[in-house]
Parts: structure tokens; sequence; C-alpha cells
């Protein structure tokens, strides 16, 4: 997956994992070698309960512009797997997004 592949790339240190399948995020804990306080069932809770700078976005591609947006709407950097958006207005957005975020 990505998200093992990242993990190995110099200069990432993962700090913890969002998803709202208790499932998802075992396998984060277990794989990525993450402990049960950085597993978190919403961004919303990962923003508020971790510091950290930049989002790498491995979910189902329809999640990939409202949550690419909350991301950079927080400052944060984003690295969105492919597809980028699911229709071109929702990639234009996101890459505008990015732009004003200067991310």
């Amino acid at each position: 997956s990505w998200a093992e592949l990242a993990r190995r790339a110099a200069g990432i240190d993962y700090v913890g994992a969002v998803d709202p399948d208790p499932t998802a995020r075992a396998w984060a804990a277990g794989t990525l070698g993450l402990p049960e306080e950085a597993l978190f069932p919403s961004f919303g809770d990962a923003l508020e309960r971790a510091a950290f700078e930049a989002v790498l976005l491995v979910t189902p591609p329809v999640t990939h512009h409202p949550v690419g947006l909350a991301a950079l709407a927080a400052g944060k950097h984003v690295l969105v797997e492919k597809p980028l958006a699911t229709s071109l207005p929702d990639a234009r957005e996101l890459v505008a997004a990015a732009d004003a975020a200067n991310r």
C-alpha cells in the first residue's frame, strides 16, 4: 500500500492514522507500528489531538476532495494517491485550495 511505501521513505515519520473502521486502525497499528493513541476515528480528532505537517491521503477516491480540502484548510500539506478527485471540477478546486494555502 502507499502507506507502507511512504513509511519506508526517508524523511517521513508517521504520527497517526485516521479511519472510521476499527479494523483499519488495527491494521495501521500492526503494519505501520503506530500506538493506540495515534489512531483516530476521524480527521477532526486527528487535527485536535496530533501535531503533524502533512497528510498522506490514501482513502477511497470519493473522499479525496472533502478530506483534501479539510487538510488544506487546516494548513497541512497534502499528498493524494490517484485519482486526485472523481471529477474535474473537484480536482480544480483542490488545486486552487492548495495554491491559496501555499501548500
